[in-house]
């Protein structure tokens, strides 16, 4: 396991400010959005894993997969991605767009 996953998993586990159920959550929100971003990779690895007859290969691909998704997860959710993500979404959601126009007119 590298230092900058070590670090990050450490820090996230032993800062005070919440409990153990937000930091389990937390874990898994970076992993789901870095598996999120890279899932076809998947179908890479079982196509190798398949063809290859190299199980041995393939689990340490698998292995290195894992913790690759929870560190892209970490970087795109703590250096402000997600939110330019959110905020592209909300270009396209009606909704949204109906409610920024209907606050901006009370305002005014």
């Amino acid at each position: 396991m590298s230092a900058t996953i070590k670090g990050a998993i450490i820090s996230l586990l032993t800062s005070n400010d919440k409990d153990w159920k937000y930091k389990t959550v937390k874990v898994k929100a970076y992993f789901d959005k870095g598996y999120g971003l890279t899932h076809y990779i998947k179908y890479v690895i079982a196509i190798f894993g398949i063809t290859s007859n190299m199980l041995g290969l393939t689990m340490f691909i698998v292995f290195l997969y894992i913790p690759v998704c929870f560190l892209i997860g970490w970087w795109w959710l703590n250096h402000g991605w997600y939110t330019r993500e959110i905020e592209v979404g909300n270009e396209f959601n009606q909704f949204v767009g109906e409610m920024r126009k209907a606050i901006g007119k009370r305002k005014a």
